[in-house]
């Protein structure tokens, strides 16, 4: 990574069990770190000129829970965000029935923390989620993402789904389909079902052809390439502080909270000044929009 954004990650392993999935297999049970160790850690990479920190693990939600019996991942982020130095605190993989009331009042009271929020949901249909051995459904994930916006409103949405899981009916992909549009997340992904050997699902019946989940990967995709548009057009006239990855002449590209690094887009700003370098912070006005990208004007530097 740059030397300005760095992965601290916050355990091994995981309990979820998903039927699709051999992590459990390949790395064990879900295992915290030591809450030392993650701040011993954070306080090096600051004082090596780290700004923004990418908290990973298989769920960060679960945080202490192994080790506590409860879930301290609001607690950590309180003293993470004592670091001198850290400015950007960014949360990777959160299981949904885990983002507490705690959690979203944290992220919306700590300027540090961003309010991105990134939760691989899957899928809406609850009979399909079911066979994926998660909890959970479309209407239980709507009234999260609801109670998400009502604490930050510019809570920033990502998510992941999966198409083509054995079983997968019209029905059940129409669900999703009906899901999304409702949901309208700023970032989504979504993968075709692949069998990974030892894993429940590898044996299950009812696999879904190859060609219809391609058209299936393709509908969704489509769909959310018209949602991420309209959002990103909505941005137009609105000014966000950009963490600075190249400059080039009086053109610098870089990210705002809405981008986590190498995965969601990025923001060409015009206009700047020669004391803007990578690795700091300035403030640009979005004049621009594409399906993922935005275009801005420099407005000031901001440290």
């Amino acid at each position: 990574t740059a030397p300005w954004t760095a992965y601290l990650r916050l355990s091994d392993g995981c309990d979820n069990r998903c039927t699709y999935c051999a992590i459990p297999i390949i790395r064990g049970g879900f295992a915290s770190r030591p809450e030392e160790h993650i701040l011993a850690e954070a306080k090096a990479l600051a004082q090596g000129g780290v700004k923004e920190l990418c908290l990973v693990a298989q769920d960060v939600t679960r945080y202490g829970l192994d080790t506590e019996g409860r879930l301290t991942l609001p607690a950590l982020l309180g003293k993470l965000s004592d670091i001198e130095g850290i400015r950007w605190i960014r949360l990777l993989y959160a299981y949904p029935s885990r983002v507490s009331e705690e959690l979203i009042n944290t992220v919306a009271r700590n300027k540090k923390v961003l309010a991105y929020y990134d939760i691989p949901l899957q899928h809406a249909s609850a009979r399909v989620l079911a066979s994926m051995n998660r909890t959970g459904s479309g209407k239980e994930y709507l009234d999260l993402i609801k109670r998400i916006r009502a604490a930050t409103p510019d809570a920033v949405l990502r998510t992941t789904f999966m198409v083509g899981f054995p079983g997968e009916t019209e029905e059940d992909f129409e669900e999703l389909l009906d899901f999304v549009r409702l949901a309208r997340f700023d970032r989504m992904g979504a993968f075709i079902y692949s069998p990974e050997d030892g894993t429940p699902a590898s044996e299950f019946g009812g696999r879904v052809k190859g060609n219809v989940s391609k058209a299936r990967y393709k509908r969704i995709m489509s769909l959310q390439q018209e949602i991420s548009f309209e959002i990103n057009r909505g941005l137009v006239g609105r000014e966000l502080d950009v963490l600075v990855e190249h400059v080039n002449g009086s053109t610098a590209v870089g990210r705002t909270m809405r981008d986590a690094p190498e995965i969601d887009g990025a923001i060409k700003v015009e206009g700047i000044g020669a004391k803007v370098v990578p690795g700091s912070f300035i403030r640009a006005e979005i004049v621009d929009a594409g399906l993922y990208d935005v275009q801005a004007r420099f407005t000031a530097s901001n440290g």
